[in-house]
């Protein structure tokens, strides 16, 4: 008898263990897309209204300029979410883009892992502050996340 409670008891742990793994893997549409090259897919396959493709690179004049610049742009796009300025917001987030790619090779040869880090964060905030309502958390969440590693950059610039 008590060999089969056991035998009983480890079948629903494994069952429960196996449903909650399958509920953890499950995705949602309403839930932003998450992190690495899942946000690139994400950005690539919706219907957003600003292109990746369509921002140019901005001009700077070295990595310690783009950074800098990249900083403000941060700040100023928290500004404009906070105020619930999309149309600023919008700009900003292209300005973001633009600069990202002025220096995205460079950060690259530096640190490759928060090259695609940074990557990743920039497409999820141009394409989440494209959506329409708007998730002001989320999108302060992912400018301080920006903010954080574009000080590292800073950092890393610095001691380069």
């Amino acid at each position: 008898m008590f060999m089969r409670l056991r035998r009983y008891g480890i079948g629903v742990l494994v069952s429960l263990s196996v449903l909650l793994s399958l509920m953890a893997c499950s995705s949602s549409s309403d839930k932003p897309a998450g992190q690495g090259y899942n946000a690139v897919a994400a950005m690539e396959s919706s219907h957003s209204e600003e292109s990746w493709d369509a921002i140019e690179p901005i001009e700077i004049k070295d990595l310690p300029t783009g950074a800098a610049a990249m900083i403000q742009a941060v700040k100023d796009y928290k500004q404009a979410v906070e105020s619930e300025d999309q149309e600023s917001a919008a700009a900003l987030a292209r300005e973001i883009v633009g600069l990202w790619k002025a220096m995205e090779a460079k950060v690259k040869t530096m640190d490759r892992v928060l090259h695609q880090e940074l990557t990743s964060d920039i497409v999820l905030l141009l394409a989440e502050t494209s959506t329409k309502p708007w998730d002001r958390d989320r999108l302060i969440q992912l400018d301080y996340k920006l903010y954080q590693s574009f000080r590292d950059v800073k950092q890393k610039i610095q001691h380069s």
